[in-house]
């Protein structure tokens, strides 16, 4: 098995993906903690092309310049910028900048990535995105979503996609992914072009230059990830936010907190229409008492896959050879990021919630999507 690290990817082009026509009207979204804007949620599917033997890296790439731009004009907030309302308010708009979208190869093979040992692999990976923290100064500037295709040697690529934390539930819960795949592959079978406008190999064809100047904010952060399914009645779907902060606060004090810790969360509705945060005090019991829940309400754990991650493809045929996600998260907040009614049987939903809790004992606090 191999235990080399990965080698450098070297980026080889860059550009900007706005949507494919005017966001008319403009939409919003008010977003307050400002802790928040360094955070983003890494997603890195793996694609062999095996399967297609026309499902090349740069091909993918290529068509991905296009479906890129279709799919935003669903999701147009994902080509936003944030601004500053008033004073203190941050919203972010739907003013199409756009995404970024870059290429890079790398000089390992895909079967020998795949191969390596998990904590080599786990390094490895952060290079296969690209991410910039959000400028505190001029936050305007900064993209929101950044999307990198990675060619391997002798075969098979990666997409990578690193989306602002303020964004990710519209990333997973809304399936922007699956949509995005979809839109791929019927713009692939529709076009009677063997090749995509953008073919990058086209437009530098001896290779001779990277892009240095250019340099990615570490994605593994100091944070502890897991997943969790809340099974509770349908009737109850109407739960608070803060309700369900309180459980997942609960699990994650019973499986990282200290006993008598006094902890604190931030509840911070990002639906439409958005709401102002809400700080209250919350303090973990000391003595034994039943699991988190109550009234019907069960946790049991999850994973990526629940997600359906692990189902998107750009290619008939081709499903990810393998999928990796975490959360870049070193602030001093536990992370609630629900996916609401995620079906469920007979009277029962299910709510998928990603949780990301910090990696050193702070007081934390939870920030609700």
């Amino acid at each position: 098995m191999a235990t080399a690290a990965l080698p450098k990817p070297e980026l080889q082009g860059i550009q900007t993906k706005p949507p494919m026509k005017i966001t008319e009207p403009r939409r919003s979204r008010r977003v307050s903690p400002t802790g928040m804007r360094k955070g983003c949620l890494n997603l890195v599917l793996f694609y062999s092309n095996r399967a297609v033997r026309e499902d090349s890296g740069w091909v993918a790439a290529g068509w991905i310049k296009e479906s890129l731009m279709q799919a935003l004009n669903d999701q147009p907030l994902l080509a936003g910028r944030l601004r500053k309302e008033g004073s203190e308010i941050m919203e972010i708009v739907s003013n199409d900048s756009g995404g970024r979208l870059l290429e890079a190869t790398v000089a390992m093979g895909l079967e020998e990535f795949m191969e390596m040992e998990e904590e080599v692999r786990a390094a490895a990976e952060a290079d296969l995105v690209f991410w910039k923290d959000i400028d505190q100064q001029s936050p305007h500037f900064s993209p929101l979503l950044y999307v990198q295709v990675t060619n391997f040697k002798c075969g098979g690529y990666s997409v990578g996609i690193s989306c602002s934390l303020l964004l990710a539930d519209l990333l997973i819960a809304d399936n922007f992914l699956r949509k995005w795949g979809e839109i791929h592959k019927e713009m692939i079978s529709t076009s009677s072009a063997n090749l995509p406008i953008f073919y990058l190999p086209h437009m530098k064809p001896n290779g001779s230059f990277t892009l240095k100047a250019f340099s990615s904010t570490p994605t593994r952060g100091q944070a502890h990830t897991f997943i969790l399914k809340i099974t509770q009645p349908r009737d109850q779907l109407d739960r608070e936010e803060a309700q369900l902060a309180e459980l997942c606060m609960e699990e994650a004090h019973r499986r990282f907190g200290s006993e008598g810790k006094i902890l604190s969360f931030r509840v911070v509705d990002l639906k439409e229409p958005p709401t102002v945060s809400e700080v209250k005090a919350w303090r973990p019991e000391s003595e034994k008492k039943p699991p988190p829940g109550g009234g019907g309400i069960t946790i049991g754990n999850a994973t990526w896959k629940d997600l359906g991650i692990d189902e998107v493809s750009f290619y008939d045929g081709n499903k990810p050879a393998g999928v990796t996600c975490w959360v870049s998260w070193q602030n001093d907040y536990v992370l609630v990021m629900p996916i609401r009614d995620c079906g469920g049987f007979g009277g029962n939903s299910d709510v998928i919630v990603v949780v990301a809790v910090p990696g050193e004992e702070k007081s934390v606090n939870a920030i609700v999507f």
